[in-house]
């Protein structure tokens, strides 16, 4: 399934400028790109990125309606397939976050998107317990409003039992309708196992509530769709309201990029090297995984890398190819850059020799192996990221910025 792309003419107003060209009466220097041109070349990326991420899930709600309403095994793998290439797109944008933008902001839909991890018994049910969740709470009516309203339990110990933990209480977003797809992964070497047939209105179901379940799973993924609509809204060109141009283009230039900084600051060190791998490696505990339940977490941890890497060079798929913050930073202090550049190539290719899946490197008794070795240099440098970005930050004249997760 290809993510539609869209046809941009940015070269007039924030053309790419190569870090090799030096001439001093050359207009298109990395000394003659300004801050302004840097942020709205930013803008513009988090924009096409957010369009995107919105394709992904469109193509994911319409795979699972189509699903819900005929189950059959075919339309269940389509809509596997569907939740895997929606994660792409929206992984690189968390790369958006922290700085109190629309994704994150005491309105945003962040929690609502991807909070993990989830307690799976929240929603539907799991081994032993063939009752659980929402799915099986036949006096909760099943609407946008009350799942959203439920989400990081609001309202959750309405009729969950003891051991109710509000934080892991996630009713919606990607992660509620993975489970909802591939089940409790209870499998070392695999995915999820749920069988299409939890789907079926027939004496053929293999689990109760097969109606809830399913009017459950296209809810969630319809708010996914919701969510980022009104993300692609904020940052349109086109409304001179929104928050791409009556705040973040309309601020001073400093602030924004002090922001753009801290963003994939935290999200290198703070978020994608503590929380979201080495969180995990400490635990081993197969929950801790980001995507447990289809076994993508190695995609996932890809594509937030990548994200950092994008927003660092100005581009984002084959749609925007403009000044980064690199451009910045080797007017200043091209060793720096080269530095910076150098770990976020590692990385990467780092994480394309990652061996097995997530869950089976982390596997207690396999420390010192070489998928945990390769995933603790990661974490290493992911760290070393976040402070040279830090650094890049002082370096451009931001002053200090914090790339430590906030509390």
């Amino acid at each position: 399934m290809k993510t539609t792309k869209y046809l941009l003419a940015l070269a007039a107003t924030v053309p790419f400028i190569s870090c090799e060209s030096s001439s001093d009466d050359d207009s298109t220097s990395p000394q003659s790109i300004s801050k302004e041109e840097v942020v709205a070349n930013y803008a513009e990326l988090v924009y096409l990125n957010y369009k995107d991420a919105l394709v992904g899930a469109t193509l994911l709600s319409e795979s699972v309606n189509e699903f819900v309403a005929e189950p059959t095994e075919a339309g269940f793998s389509n809509a596997k397939t569907a939740w895997l290439a929606s994660r792409n797109p929206y992984g690189q944008t968390e790369a958006f976050r922290f700085y109190d933008g629309p994704i994150d902001d005491e309105d945003g839909p962040e929690g609502q998107l991807n909070a993990w991890p989830m307690d799976e018994i929240y929603v539907d049910y799991v081994e032993g317990s063939t009752t659980g969740g929402l799915v099986s709470a036949t006096d909760i009516a099943l609407t946008k409003e009350t799942i959203a309203g439920l989400n990081e339990g609001a309202d959750g110990n309405i009729f969950l039992t003891d051991g109710f933990n509000a934080e892991k209480s996630i009713a919606t977003g990607y992660h509620t309708v993975e489970f909802l797809l591939w089940g409790q992964d209870t499998s070392a070497t695999g995915p999820g196992e749920r069988s299409y047939k939890d789907y079926l209105l027939s004496e053929d179901a293999t689990a109760p509530n097969a109606d809830r379940r399913g009017t459950y799973l296209s809810i969630a993924s319809e708010l996914i769709v919701d969510d980022l609509t009104t993300l692609v809204a904020d940052w349109s060109a086109t409304d001179q309201e929104n928050y791409r141009n009556s705040f973040f283009l309309s601020q001073n230039a400093d602030n924004a990029l002090k922001s753009i900084f801290t963003a994939i600051g935290i999200m290198a060190k703070g978020e994608l090297a503590a929380e979201r791998i080495d969180n995990a490696l400490q635990t081993q505990e197969q929950e801790d995984e980001h995507s447990c339940f289809s076994d993508n977490t190695y995609a996932d941890i890809k594509m937030n890398a990548l994200g950092i890497q994008n927003v660092y060079l100005g581009r984002y798929s084959d749609q925007i190819d403009g000044p980064g913050l690199d451009v910045l930073v080797a007017a200043v202090n091209p060793e720096l850059d080269l530095e910076i550049q150098t770990l976020m190539t590692e990385i990467l290719t780092t994480i394309d020799s990652l061996p097995l899946t997530f869950d089976q490197v982390i596997l207690p008794g396999l420390v010192g192996t070489e998928g945990r070795e390769k995933l603790d240099a990661i974490v290493v440098s992911l760290q070393t990221l976040g402070d040279k970005f830090a650094e890049a930050a002082e370096t451009v004249g931001l002053g200090t910025i914090s790339v430590e997760l906030p509390e």
